[in-house]
């Protein structure tokens, strides 16, 4: 993860302890931004998991302490229903945030109520998430994406990367040195120089799924 946000790793520890503020909000996002990467890497559709059915006889065999169990499981359980991978890596409550917000259930589930609903992500979607790592990426390198890098992470190449961060109104350019020193990689850097903020650009985000439905 670091490899994408040198900027990080470089801080001493007395920088760290100057800015403690800038760094837990730079830690949340950057936790963020590995969630967001692992979202953008499931493939396929998010299948609901329907609890098995139990039989009167086991209900009954049951105790006390069993009951008490999964009654203290059950807001997590809702959650686990829906989920593309385990909880040790994405914590469910986030995994369910991001079905909600960049995916939608099949048509061809929707008047099924017996069967087990499926998620699936829609190009505009998936467009969405990379814009989302690109803007996430930025927020913790200060602005300045370091594309090779994040190119490679999300197996694109840098000419399918450039017009997204044009889209998100970033600049692009060249890393200044020498090449062995990662001199001449792609680069993008998001101007927010006061003229225009960060909340102008967001906006142009949100119009890809609207957009995508009109075309629909």
């Amino acid at each position: 993860m670091l490899d994408l946000v040198p900027r990080l790793e470089r801080l001493s520890g007395a920088d760290a302890a100057s800015d403690a503020a800038s760094q837990r909000e730079a830690a949340k996002a950057l936790a963020f931004l590995d969630a967001l990467l692992a979202f953008r890497s499931h493939k396929g559709a998010v299948s609901e998991r329907r609890p098995k059915k139990r039989d009167a006889d086991d209900a009954d065999a049951r105790d006390a302490r069993d009951a008490n169990e999964e009654l203290k499981s059950s807001d997590s359980d809702a959650f686990a229903s829906l989920s593309w991978t385990h909880d040790t890596k994405v914590d469910l409550v986030t995994q369910r945030a991001f079905i909600d917000a960049f995916m939608e259930q099949s048509r061809s589930d929707i008047g099924t109520s017996d069967e087990p609903r499926r998620f699936v992500r829609p190009k505009a979607s998936s467009d969405l998430v990379t814009l989302h790592c690109i803007l996430m990426t930025a927020r913790v390198s200060g602005w300045t994406v370091d594309v090779s890098a994040l190119a490679k992470r999300l197996k694109m190449s840098v000419k399918d990367m450039t017009p997204l961060c044009r889209e998100l109104g970033m600049t692009m350019g060249r890393a200044p040195g020498k090449k062995a020193d990662g001199g001449g990689a792609a680069v993008a850097a998001l101007k927010l120089d006061g003229e225009k903020t960060l909340r102008d650009f967001l906006p142009e985000i949100k119009k890809r799924p609207q957009a995508a439905k009109k075309r629909e």
